[in-house]
C-alpha cells in the first residue's frame, strides 16, 4: 500500500526520476471506491488557466514546439496536455502542422 507519509503509491515513489516525483506528487490525487489513487477531475477554470500557459509557450517560440516540449517545460504529465491542448487549438490560439510524434504546435 502507500506510506503513511505520502498519499503516492510505493511503485510510483521508487522511480529513478527525481523530477518526474516531483510533478507526480502535485498532482491532486484521490481514492476511487476500489481503494485505487485517481487523479481528481480538473475545473475549466483550471483547464482554462493551463491552455492559456499552453498558448504563450507556443508564442515565445517561433519556430513552433512539440508536445513532449511543452510537456517538458510546463513539468505537466503526458495525460494531463490532451484536453487544455484541444482547448488552445479549438479556440484558434494555436496552429498545428504534422502528425503523431512529429505534430508541431505554431501560434496563429
Amino acid at each position: 500500500m502507500c506510506s503513511p507519509q505520502s498519499a503516492i503509491p510505493p511503485r510510483l515513489n521508487s522511480r529513478p526520476s527525481s523530477s518526474h516525483n516531483l510533478v507526480i506528487r502535485q498532482l491532486q490525487l484521490a481514492r476511487n471506491p476500489i481503494g485505487r489513487l485517481v487523479l481528481l477531475r480538473r475545473s475549466e477554470a483550471d483547464l482554462a488557466k493551463l491552455a492559456d500557459r499552453i498558448v504563450v509557450l507556443v508564442k515565445a517560440n517561433a519556430k513552433g514546439v512539440n508536445a513532449e516540449t511543452i510537456k517538458r517545460t510546463l513539468k505537466i504529465e503526458r495525460k494531463e496536455l490532451a484536453r487544455p491542448l484541444a482547448m488552445a487549438l479549438g479556440s484558434k490560439k494555436i496552429t498545428k502542422r504534422g502528425k503523431k510524434r512529429a505534430t508541431m504546435y505554431f501560434r496563429t
